[in-house]
């Protein structure tokens, strides 16, 4: 039997309602091709005053090893202007 292929959907604050609707997507069609889903996401903006806290939210995209993963997905972060 061959082994599920895994990917991983990268993103920002989830909870919001793109956030939501894309991970959605995302989950409803890797059911549908039988893939597995590793989500990593920050829960604030990448922008937020806190330099620390962002800092310590910035380190979750360090924590996968990219190289099994069999794919990406990437849902960026809409910069605001400053």
């Amino acid at each position: 039997m061959e082994k599920r292929k895994t990917i991983f959907l990268v993103t920002g604050m989830p909870e919001l309602l793109h956030g939501r609707r894309v991970a959605k997507g995302v989950f409803e069609q890797c059911e549908k091709y039988g893939y597995n889903v590793a989500v990593f996401a920050s829960m604030s903006h990448l922008l937020f005053f806190v330099k620390e806290h962002t800092d310590g939210e910035k380190n979750i995209y360090s924590l996968p090893n990219y190289g099994i993963f069999d794919g990406c997905i990437c849902r960026p972060q809409k910069v605001l202007p400053q």
